[in-house]
């Protein structure tokens, strides 16, 4: 039996306090590992919502964009009779026959060719429809909304803004009760 003070038991104390053993360099890179794949989850995550905050921003700068088109122009726009008690009718700009109406490209696009193609790109995802319905409880007014589509994460997304228009505004609204 070897004493505790010979050359050989202290040996091996000198060793362990010199070092990690394998044991615990492997527990400390499991733990970072973790702490490593938790941090890059959460920054994926905000770049998401970060995302997703971006499309619906500028889903309702579409709405509201063209709810100024159809009160400011409701000529300028196809308003098909109001039919049954407070029914939804679709309103049709003029000019376009797709099943959702592509949105109108912002004025301040850039001038540099790879970015004014990327922010075109960005802005050709959003799709968007009008409709009005006369409201029963106020005859003089028709209730207008516009739905802006688009899709994030393979998900359909939707924002809707909803506003009154006086009924004699309406092309051909006027004498419809």
């Amino acid at each position: 039996m070897r004493q505790p003070g010979s050359r050989m038991y202290s040996h091996t104390r000198l060793d362990r306090a010199r070092g990690f053993t394998l044991l615990e360099v492997l527990a400390a890179l499991a733990v970072m590992s973790v702490a490593i794949y938790i941090l890059i989850s959460m920054f994926l995550a905000s770049l998401q919502v970060g995302e997703g905050a971006r499309l619906q921003a500028s889903a309702a700068a579409i709405a509201k964009e063209q709810m100024q088109a159809l009160v400011q122009a409701p000529h300028t726009f196809e308003w098909p009779p109001f039919v049954g008690d407070g029914e939804a009718v679709e309103i049709l700009p003029a000019l376009e026959a797709d099943e959702w109406h592509s949105t109108i490209l912002p004025d301040a696009m850039p001038a540099v060719a790879g970015s004014f193609a990327r922010e075109t790109t960005y802005h050709e995802r959003f799709g968007w429809r009008a409709y009005a319905r006369p409201l029963e409880d106020a005859p003089s007014v028709v209730e207008v909304s516009v739905v802006v589509k688009w899709t994030l994460g393979g998900r359909p997304q939707s924002f809707v803004l909803t506003s009154a228009m006086p009924r004699g505004s309406v092309p051909g609204g006027e004498g419809e009760a």
